[in-house]
């Protein structure tokens, strides 16, 4: 399931261009990531149509990808200290401070980085690396979590375009999971008040749009996480820069995060991106050769496809697609869901369905 036009090309020639009879592509014209995640969280909600079909979820929605997240942070740690010489080291005090940035839109990456740390990982600073979709940004400055206005009647136009499209994100649906924590301990370790409280608050957000959280639980979460909002202009930047400087051209994604350790090193005089007590990690989120565009816009002359393109993805141009599309008209959801389910239910039923 993806939202039509909002991914870029070459991931739609990935998902789309897998043939096999059992792999099944809907693409939904007029949504937003936001939407079609929501598409999925209502027919889990339906537990009949759930346990009928044998929904499950690849993406974050299921806690097994979150823990398969987790590993990225122990193998960059174990990395650092091979780096630096201190694979053996027994005193802490000799080891250095590790910051990570993550590029966040669902907020799955970074929710990993958090647990890596509770299990004991000895992370410094989470750093949430945001494009214009930047709700987790605000959320840190002032406590509110908040959708922005649509500048339409249709909500999902509230959504900017940016060139790192995987974090074009009105609500980051992994969020509650860790607010859920900060309530626990703003409650005294009271499962059901924080329970409670988390319940609320995604009630206000679905029907006021906005939630504001204690004093407590925003300065917990300032404790853990750090945030930069990077621009499209400062993600082309940062890939034409890194490219001049280094050969390595950036994916757009993570040029976000590298920008916003760049941002943080001004903020915090005297810290670079390695030094003897403190190492920054920049999780590198996907590949450059998903998002060309981005790269030929940074870097115009001297590359080619196939020089940053993994050889997968140049061997798949041209290839024929297969996907069924539903439209949503003027934000309906609910519709466009209805539609996803009649989809699923002719597909599993072996029906034949091209468009709706």
């Amino acid at each position: 399931l993806h939202p039509k036009d909002r991914i870029s090309p070459v991931q739609e020639q990935q998902m789309t261009s897998v043939l096999d009879p059992n792999v099944h592509n809907i693409a939904v014209d007029g949504a937003t990531f936001d939407d079609c995640q929501e598409m999925v969280k209502v027919c889990f909600g339906d537990l009949k149509y759930k346990d009928r079909h044998s929904l499950a979820a690849v993406n974050s929605i299921n806690w097994a990808r979150i823990l398969a997240q987790t590993t990225y942070y122990f193998v960059s740690y174990l990395a650092v200290l091979k780096e630096h010489g201190l694979e053996a080291e027994k005193d802490a005090t000799k080891l250095p401070r590790v910051n990570v940035s993550v590029p966040t839109g669902n907020f799955g990456d970074i929710l990993a980085a958090y647990y890596a740390k509770r299990m004991g990982l000895p992370l410094g600073d989470l750093l949430i690396a945001t494009n214009a979709n930047d709700i987790l940004h605000r959320f840190l400055e002032t406590g509110v979590y908040a959708k922005p206005q649509s500048p339409t009647p249709n909500p999902s136009d509230a959504v900017r375009i940016t060139h790192s499209p995987a974090m074009d994100i009105l609500v980051s649906s992994n969020f509650e999971r860790v607010l859920w924590h900060f309530a626990f301990d703003e409650f005294g370790g009271d499962a059901t008040r924080a329970s409670e409280a988390i319940s609320g608050w995604m009630v206000a957000l679905k029907t006021v749009g906005r939630f504001e959280v204690p004093e407590g639980v925003l300065r917990r979460a300032r404790e853990v996480f750090r945030s930069q909002r990077v621009s499209n202009e400062e993600t082309i930047d940062a890939i034409r820069r890194w490219y001049g400087t280094t050969g390595y051209v950036l994916d757009p994604h993570t040029a976000v995060g590298i920008v916003a350790v760049e941002r943080e090193n001004m903020l915090l005089p005297g810290l670079g991106f390695s030094s003897d007590k403190t190492v920054q990690v920049v999780l590198a989120t996907a590949s450059p050769g998903k998002f060309p565009d981005a790269v030929f816009e940074a870097i115009p002359q001297g590359l080619k496809y196939e020089d940053f393109a993994p050889e997968p993805l140049v061997r798949q141009t041209g290839l024929p697609k297969r996907m069924v599309t539903v439209t949503m008209v003027n934000g309906d959801r609910d519709r466009a869901t209805a539609d996803v389910r009649r989809v699923l239910d002719a597909t599993l039923a072996g029906v034949a369905t091209s468009r709706l």
